[in-house]
């Protein structure tokens, strides 16, 4: 059993602590420079073993890809298409993401660089910001992102991810690693870090 601290939100889909605790410690021991989410999962303060297999069902593994700057943008928009403007003009999830099924686990979010979403562009031109410790990703850059096995395979709208070379692979089951890393920090102190914004331009 391990212990979140009460003040920070571990929440399905909410980019407080989950992003924190897949935040700058593991991008280090990866040894990569992004993070995608690998997962849309919420977990009680106290957190039992029974708790992450019920939030983390799946057999996913590990796969560390390098991505182009270009590639990463390609990426990023596909998840940029998660949102969309209902008849008020207020942000809300795209239709194409609730049917003909729930897809929720095919939205991602990035942890290792900042970027904005402007829902209000066309699809395909939603990424409005994407820098990296306050420098503009340009097409030719080029860095590595952590994804689970099921993206790294282009699933979910992302084929982009299959024309990158594999740098490392992680054989060890998500929820297995979940499970490793509450056993070392039984009692944790996160700071949740929001890695970007959705708005809309007037």
């Amino acid at each position: 059993m391990a212990q979140i601290p009460s003040d920070v939100p571990v929440t399905q889909g909410q980019p407080g602590a989950f992003t924190s605790f897949f935040g700058p410690d593991p991008l280090n021991l990866l040894g990569v420079v992004i993070l995608t989410s690998l997962g849309t999962w919420g977990l009680p303060q106290m957190v039992k073993r029974r708790d992450v297999l019920i939030a983390y069902p799946y057999t996913n593994t590990l796969t560390v890809l390098r991505v182009t700057g270009k590639v990463l943008r390609e990426a990023m928009e596909r998840s940029a298409e998660y949102f969309d403007l209902d008849d008020e003009g207020h942000i809300c999830v795209s239709e194409s993401f609730l049917k003909p099924k729930v897809e929720h686990y095919n939205y991602d979010y990035y942890a290792g660089v900042d970027y904005a979403i402007d829902v209000s562009k066309p699809v395909g031109q939603r990424i409005t910001a994407l820098t990296y410790q306050g420098k503009t990703v340009r097409d030719g850059d080029e860095c590595t992102i952590c994804l689970n096995s099921y993206r790294a395979s282009g699933a979910g709208g992302y084929p982009e991810y299959t024309r990158c070379p594999i740098v490392r692979e992680i054989n060890v089951e998500m929820s297995d690693l979940i499970l490793d890393f509450f056993k070392s920090h039984p009692k944790l102190s996160l700071k949740t870090r929001r890695w970007f914004t959705v708005f809309m331009s007037p």
